[in-house]
């Protein structure tokens, strides 16, 4: 099924014109300065402004056609928005927020709600189930509104600033959930934001609109596909060599060393840290090996089991060591290396030479194989998982394999 829009639509002396067409797994970040009409867009498409010339037709079905003297109300649509400024209704609880969707299409009252509990279980929200849009925060009332978007089984998407305004560790769940909530979905989406984490992470095409005038580019400007799923970030124990210090928690330019690791994985990466919990900065989830101190490979079986992702044998996943701060670099050239090779994983290697197995990506499948393969993963070196593996060696001649073992190190990171 695919959307044919020819947008002409008159404000006063405003004018908003172009065209485009989408189909079903489209997800089209629409972009442009404050006021250029990214958001009328989304308002013509859902049916709030209606065209003064053009055609919007999904499928076999036209929804607004002005020569032909045609216009569906929003509510004769297959579209479900999630606006600016959330309009959740004020009467009614989280849990019957969620639920309207469907109670629109037809659905029973106990129904309705029994699908609304699972999509609060999923967006982490159902402590808030019972209360009503002014018990929460503003970030809570965003995650709720975005859940009520997509609750409702509809082919086209229309999300307007999604992000926006959300507070950091807020921001990156909810990017994950929108990342594998889409594509589950297999719908046509449109986007409006202004934060390029937004566009690079979940969206595969463009619009641009500068001055009312729309500019449409069918090429892909992400591969979903390329970026890791899951995030296993090793952050147990002490150092002997740092004096038996919480070396995670020391800080480097501001902000503990586990803070700068988890930021080396995209916002829409799910994170699961396994070691003693602490406080961080993004919204992750905590594991920890059998037994406590047993080791790298205990600790990555550990994360792999905690992880709230669906588990498929091509997902990527990235094993960092939580005294990496500067791992970004290096992971988005394990991530192009994987990509462009048919290995089942691929590795860094510092400047000496030396493999890093705990600054690694693998297609999860053979990740899980590799364990297996481990009579006890309990006391089993990193480096053991790659024997037998087909892996790409990726040579990083900058920071991204600092890791802080010692105090050299840290006096060397700091730097």
């Amino acid at each position: 099924m695919s959307l044919t829009a020819d947008v002409v639509a008159q404000r006063g002396q405003w004018m908003l014109a172009g065209s485009f067409e989408a189909s079903r797994g489209d997800v089209i970040a629409v972009v442009g300065p404050n006021g250029s009409g990214k958001s009328t867009l989304l308002q013509v498409l859902a049916g709030l402004v209606p065209l003064s010339k053009g055609r919007i037709q999904l499928g076999s079905q036209c929804y607004d056609d002005p020569a032909q003297g045609v216009y569906r109300p929003p509510s004769d649509r297959d579209v479900t928005v999630c606006f600016q400024d959330s309009r959740l209704f004020p009467h009614l609880t989280v849990l019957d927020n969620i639920a309207f969707a469907d109670r629109c299409q037809g659905r029973s009252a106990k129904d309705s709600r029994a699908r609304a509990r699972a999509t609060l279980r999923r967006w982490q929200l159902e402590e808030f189930a019972a209360r009503r849009p002014d018990e929460l925060s503003g970030g809570q009332q965003r995650l709720v509104a975005i859940a009520r978007t997509l609750a409702k089984a509809a082919t086209i998407v229309l999300l307007d600033e999604p992000t926006a305004n959300l507070d950091r560790q807020i921001t990156g769940f909810a990017r994950k959930m929108l990342a594998e909530e889409l594509a589950q979905r297999n719908g046509i989406v449109l986007l409006v934001s202004h934060d390029s984490a937004d566009v690079t992470h979940l969206a595969n095409r463009t619009i641009e609109i500068e001055g009312g005038q729309m500019r449409a580019s069918p090429m892909r400007v992400a591969n979903p596909r390329v970026v890791p799923k899951l995030a296993v970030v090793l952050a147990g124990g002490t150092s002997k060599r740092m004096g038996g210090h919480d070396k995670l928690a020391i800080t480097v330019a501001g902000r503990p060393l586990l803070d700068h690791a988890i930021d080396s994985v995209p916002d829409s990466t799910e994170v699961v840290v396994v070691g003693p919990q602490r406080p961080t900065e993004r919204m992750v989830t905590w594991a920890r090996e059998t037994p406590a101190g047993g080791g790298p490979v205990a600790g990555i079986a550990a994360g792999l089991a905690a992880a709230r992702s669906a588990s498929d044998s091509e997902q990527l996943v990235a094993v960092i060591a939580g005294d990496m701060p500067f791992a970004r670099a290096g992971l988005e050239r394990l991530v192009e290396a994987l990509d462009a090779s048919t290995s089942d994983a691929a590795i860094a290697v510092d400047e000496r030479g030396r493999a890093q197995p705990l600054l690694a990506l693998w297609r999860r499948g053979c990740l899980e194989a590799a364990i297996r393969r481990c009579p006890s993963p309990a006391g089993v070196s990193a480096m053991a998982l790659f024997a037998d593996v087909d892996v790409a060696r990726v040579r990083l001649a900058d920071a991204s394999t600092w890791d802080c073992d010692e105090p050299a190190d840290l006096a060397r990171v700091e730097s």
